[in-house]
């Protein structure tokens, strides 16, 4: 990849996962958290570094209520490539 992207969730709206897929033109670190509507922190899907290539996080929602989510990722490299991206998510159960 040639830049950093944070595909779109699929499939969305969504019952009980959904998947994320990631592209890192660098070795990079990726934080993907999940926020309800409120904005509070439910959970973390990933903190790791992750080598540069295609990577995918999956959303397992099966304890959480139906309702609007947020997930968030922010990318950091030694490279200085930073990245923040923020997607919402419907869940129908």
């Amino acid at each position: 990849p040639e830049s950093v992207s944070f595909g779109s969730a699929y499939p969305n709206p969504f019952n009980p996962s959904t998947k994320i897929d990631f592209e890192l033109p660098y070795d990079s670190e990726v934080i993907i958290e999940v926020f309800d509507i409120n904005g509070k922190k439910i959970e973390t899907l990933l903190d790791a570094v992750f080598d540069a290539g295609y990577h995918a996080a999956v959303w397992r929602a099966d304890r959480y209520s139906s309702g609007i989510y947020f997930i968030k990722m922010d990318v950091s490299s030694d490279k200085g490539i930073d990245y923040n991206g923020v997607q919402k998510l419907m869940l129908i159960k």
